[in-house]
């Protein structure tokens, strides 16, 4: 009886230390992920008239997170929705008018 208590103890506490071990690799591996290609934060308005006003707000948090002083330019980038279809846009525009060019 006081073998299996014993041993379900250890099988117990080898479990919960696995597991510590785990999620401490993938916390080092997320860190390590966010120190190679950056954080990604997503902030979705409720509506569309707030972006301005929620644009500002997310900038004052981020130059307030990362310690930026009034003087000093912005050292994060902020992408809105319009940037990514303005850029979408000239990319297929220029790829449309690579397969003109080519088919002519």
């Amino acid at each position: 009886m006081r073998v299996s208590a014993l041993g379900s103890g250890v099988v117990s506490w080898m479990l919960h230390d696995s597991r510590r071990t785990a999620v401490r690799r993938k916390q080092a591996a997320a860190l390590l992920r966010a120190q190679r290609q950056g954080v990604e934060i997503n902030i979705v308005p409720r509506r569309t008239e707030d972006m301005p006003a929620v644009i500002e707000r997310a900038v004052a948090a981020l130059r307030a997170r990362r310690r930026v002083p009034f003087d000093r330019p912005s050292d994060f980038a902020l992408i809105t929705p319009d940037q990514l279809i303005s850029q979408f846009r000239a990319i297929t525009g220029g790829i449309s008018g690579a397969m003109v060019f080519v088919a002519l």
